[in-house]
């Protein structure tokens, strides 16, 4: 209860950053602060740069701290920053990170990974790879009152061959057999025959 009340009253960055350390030792809300002001302050936004940073702040303090920090040093709301900068998915999935709404930020990442031209397998993979049972269900849970699809349904239409393999199995959590799939794609590739 008094973490919650220290995330939702304490405005004091430093004191939020000590804090989030007792649980946390290597948090540094200042760096996650300066490496999105970074991914956000060039010409074009560095996706990769930001949504690693974002999704770094994963407790209510360690958030708070990210954002008073932010908000002191720039003089600008990280919200507001990240939202003049992203749109459409990229924003959905940037807010739900800064909100603490991990699946949602993952069904996000997946919808805009699974285009209606080409899909983009790795992203596919890293939001599902290395998440247990109960995340990968929210994930999917998510991602359904996202876009009103299945997800294992639309992995499996929209891709096909090792790399469809490789994606069910991470769904299902069967990570051992994906990396199977992974080394079948890759020779796929290697041997000419990748569609």
């Amino acid at each position: 209860a008094w973490e919650e009340h220290a995330a939702a009253h304490w405005i004091d960055w430093r004191e939020l950053q000590l804090l989030a350390t007792v649980k946390n030792p290597g948090f540094n809300a200042a760096e996650i602060a300066n490496n999105v002001r970074g991914a956000v302050a060039q010409v074009g936004t560095d996706e990769g740069k930001l949504f690693s940073n974002l999704g770094l702040a994963k407790t209510a303090i360690e958030r708070r701290a990210v954002d008073r920090f932010y908000l002191e040093t720039f003089k600008v709301s990280i919200r507001d920053d990240v939202e003049s900068d992203t749109s459409f998915s990229e924003e959905d999935r940037a807010i739900a990170l800064l909100e603490g709404r991990q699946a949602d930020a993952a069904a996000a990442a997946l919808d805009e990974a699974i285009g209606y031209v080409s899909d983009d397998e790795q992203a596919v993979y890293d939001q599902l790879r290395g998440k247990s049972r109960e995340e990968r269900e929210v994930i999917a849970a998510a991602y359904k009152a996202r876009t009103g699809k299945d997800l294992k349904g639309v992995l499996e239409d929209s891709m096909s061959g090792a790399e469809r393999d490789q994606a069910t199995l991470l769904l299902e959590g069967r990570e051992d057999e994906a990396v199977a799939a992974e080394l079948q794609a890759a020779f796929e590739v290697w041997d000419g025959t990748d569609e």
